[in-house]
């Protein structure tokens, strides 16, 4: 429910005020947004094997799927840090050019849109954790 949550307040504050893209952090955006969507749709693969982990008394072959999917999202989380830390980089290089609201705007989106990263990760992990202590 946490990301569903994250996922919408990001939209609303998208909404509440429009935003255009300097150019220079448009490429970044949309890397950070299909990163974090991407780990996101791996938890989602993670959450779909349930029913298949507990046939499978949280072992096997399906207890491995999910080991590896979490290993994915863990690296994904980190590459959508990478990705913010160059938006991040490049928000302050052009901070000159932008209102105090713009840039304050373009920090808040990219902190909450990378927290979905954040969040797909930890469930993972708690699934994982759960895989671990059950097999």
């Amino acid at each position: 429910d946490s990301i569903a949550d994250q996922a919408e307040d990001v939209a609303q504050f998208l909404v509440m005020r429009r935003l255009k893209a300097p150019a220079t952090l448009e490429k970044l955006l949309r890397d950070s947004v299909n990163k974090n969507i991407d780990a996101f749709w791996d938890v989602v693969k993670i959450i779909n094997k349930l029913d298949a982990l507990e046939e499978a008394s949280f072992g096997g072959v399906e207890a491995e799927k999910v080991r590896t999917l979490t290993s994915q999202i863990a690296f994904k989380e980190h590459e959508a840090d990478v990705i913010k830390g160059a938006f991040l980089k490049e928000l302050f290089n052009i901070a000159d050019d932008l209102s105090t609201a713009e840039f304050y705007l373009w920090n808040y989106h990219i902190e909450h849109i990378n927290k979905i990263s954040h969040l797909s990760e930890k469930l993972a992990m708690r699934i994982d954790t759960l895989v671990a202590i059950k097999s």
